[in-house]
């Protein structure tokens, strides 16, 4: 970071850096969440036509 042009100094306390994670974790979660709504609604597909699907769209060969 700089200020003016010249070096500058972050300092964030722990309670700061605390909140952060929770942030994080908070948004995982969530995440996770909709996913698990989303497949209980019935949306989504198998697996294996979601790797079919990949390894025709990047030419990837079938493992072996």
């Amino acid at each position: 970071m700089t200020v003016d042009g010249e070096p500058g100094v972050v300092v964030q306390d722990a309670a700061y850096e605390a909140m952060l994670d929770r942030l994080e974790q908070l948004e995982a979660v969530t995440g996770i969440q909709r996913g698990i709504d989303s497949a209980k609604a019935g949306k989504g597909r198998p697996l294996d036509e979601f790797l079919a699907e990949m390894r025709r769209k990047h030419s990837i060969a079938p493992p072996a």
